[in-house]
């Protein structure tokens, strides 16, 4: 799970070194989305562009529909951690706001595994940024840990905050991880929190 976690922080700082600005309408319709290989599922604004396979095929059908996202989602092939990933279209100061899902078996009690992956992203993150809150949702207990990721971006240096619930259901733990830029959160911050609190294990 650790090694599957660094993976998803790789994509975040591919995401974040891609260009370009859209201003689609939001909506404000939600679709539901299962999450693949597991029985569980999420919802996220309709507008969003979401990937449930990460087959070369699929890949390649995605962007040749939607050709500004293909920096995006070209290393998901690469990676077989993803169970689901998703992106806002409206891309803002060169960023789209993400959603990815990893889900992997899990042996000890939610705290206790929190606080190994804690260890982990600790050395990643930006020094004192990392904060965990117990949280209670219409899955149980969860964890929301929120920190900041330091990466480059177009030769230079520049900060996004991961926010992350974990969550455990039978021997299974599922890690759901919103990305976006610092000066975006407070904008996305009831999205993000909508999204999780819809997070459900049938």
């Amino acid at each position: 799970m650790r090694r599957a976690i660094l993976t998803a922080f790789v994509l975040v700082a591919t995401v974040s070194a891609c260009g370009g600005e859209s201003q689609p309408s939001a909506s404000g319709n939600w679709t539901r989305h299962d999450v693949r290989d597991t029985s569980a599922s999420i919802a996220l604004p309709e507008e969003w562009k979401v990937i449930q396979d990460f087959d070369p095929q699929t890949i390649s059908d995605f962007t040749k529909e939607n050709e500004k996202f293909a920096p995006y989602v070209e290393p998901l092939i690469r990676n077989d951690v993803f169970k689901l990933f998703a992106i806002d279209p409206d891309i803002q100061e060169k960023f789209a706001t993400n959603l990815n899902v990893i889900a992997a078996p899990v042996s000890v009690p939610l705290r206790q595994w929190v606080e190994q992956e804690n260890a982990s992203t600790r050395r990643l993150a930006v020094p004192g940024s990392l904060r965990t809150n117990y949280i209670q949702t219409p899955e149980g207990e969860a964890a929301n840990v929120s920190w900041l990721l330091e990466v480059n971006s177009g030769g230079e240096k520049r900060q996004v905050r991961s926010l992350q619930y974990f969550f455990q259901q039978d021997g299974a733990g599922y890690v759901v991880t919103f990305s976006t830029l610092p000066s975006l959160a407070t904008k996305y911050e009831p999205t993000f929190t909508k999204s999780a609190q819809s997070f459900s294990v049938d």
